[in-house]
């Protein structure tokens, strides 16, 4: 008998430990935020946005957006709490948007906060610069595409994986600003007739806005950080064909089959200098000239190398320019010439835009295509 109230017992205080659906609300009574952004007014106020699907069948707008002025994220919340009919559920983020009127200013990283501190928040919305407004963004209702998060979430993820632009998300973002050997950088939307994806911003260590790369430059910066996941595609100008009215017959295309990226970090005469070698094997998928492949194909080796080392060798006295380094040139200098790297930690982007650095390239081609 004694056993069996034991039982009985055990039985009673496990199903009270068991999660019941009191606290069940159905999807339509739900505000699900999926995008946050942040832009600056004409009056130099910040300005927060967020966006959410509306379930409700009743509905003819498949999602609601709001914009309010306020100080903070958690100000803002409150806010929108306040406009929504339905409850609001955190840590459910997909996207945080950010003007450049506001990365201009720098200085902006502290109101990411509440995302760092409070648990319920998620650190993988991905962050994405917006070249132009925001609310332009956010607002923008395409009939063929699918809702608004999703489209820029699939749109970020298919184009990082083909390494024509990066994806950063907040735990990415918040090694980026606080390692000091390293600058952010994170992907570029913009919005004309339609929504596209134009590159990847890059950062000052203060979180301004230092420049912009286009496709293949931010192709570019991935070689140079050693990116080795998903597709590399470049096309380059050789000095072989001629340029006519209709195109350019210099053009030819490749694919990036294997790649390394060495560095070697010195300091001498109170300079940082960088060696980085790229060597790469390749695959041709496109030329449009004629070109015997068999015969001179180490004369177009040649020129590949050539013109790969001036435009990453132009990449990098950019960065310098804009006191910019986003493949972390100053991790190699605290890993290998710590001394030195020391004395200059604490202001590494005045020590980088006067570095030394050097691009040397070697290239060798696997595959021209089925066709001589």
């Amino acid at each position: 008998m004694m056993r069996r109230a034991q039982v009985l017992t055990g039985v009673i205080l496990l199903t009270l430990l068991l999660s019941g659906c009191r606290d069940r609300h159905n999807l339509e009574d739900l505000t699900v935020v999926l995008i946050l952004g942040i832009d600056v007014d004409r009056n130099n106020n910040l300005v927060f946005y967020e966006s959410s699907p509306v379930f409700n069948k009743e509905a003819k707008d498949k999602e609601e957006e709001f914009g309010v002025k306020a100080s903070t994220f958690h100000e803002a919340r409150e806010v929108f709490d306040a406009m929504v009919t339905a409850l609001s559920v955190d840590g459910k983020v997909q996207l945080i948007l950010l003007s450049q009127r506001l990365l201009q200013r720098g200085d902006w990283f502290p109101l990411f906060d509440t995302f760092y501190r409070d648990a319920k928040n998620s650190l993988s919305p991905k962050i994405v610069a917006v070249d132009g407004s925001v609310s332009d963004i956010i607002h923008f209702s395409p009939k063929d595409k699918p809702l608004l998060p999703v489209y820029i979430t699939r749109l970020i993820e298919e184009n990082h994986r083909r390494n024509i632009t990066v994806s950063t998300n907040l735990l990415d973002l918040h090694r980026q600003m606080t390692d000091r050997g390293m600058t952010p950088f994170i992907s570029e939307i913009k919005k004309d007739k339609e929504l596209q994806l134009i590159g990847t911003t890059l950062l000052q260590k203060d979180g301004k806005y230092a420049d912009s790369l286009n496709l293949q430059q931010t192709t570019l910066l991935r070689i140079l950080q050693e990116h080795k996941h998903g597709e590399q595609s470049l096309t380059l100008s050789v000095p072989v064909g001629e340029k006519t009215d209709f195109y350019d017959q210099n053009k030819l295309s490749f694919i990036i089959q294997h790649l390394s990226t060495k560095t070697k970090t010195t300091y001498e005469q109170g300079r940082f200098r960088f060696r980085t070698h790229v060597n790469m094997t390749i695959s041709l998928t496109e030329r449009l000239f004629p070109y015997n492949m068999r015969t001179e194909g180490h004369q177009l080796e040649q020129m590949i190398q050539d013109q790969m080392q001036i435009q990453l060798q132009t990449l990098i006295k950019n960065m310098q320019k804009h006191k910019a380094d986003p493949v972390g040139y100053g991790v190699w200098a605290r890993a290998y010439q710590y001394k030195a790297w020391s004395e200059v930690k604490n202001h590494w982007h005045e020590a980088w835009s006067k570095a030394d650095v050097k691009v040397t390239v070697g290239v060798k081609i696997k595959g021209s295509g089925p066709i001589n």
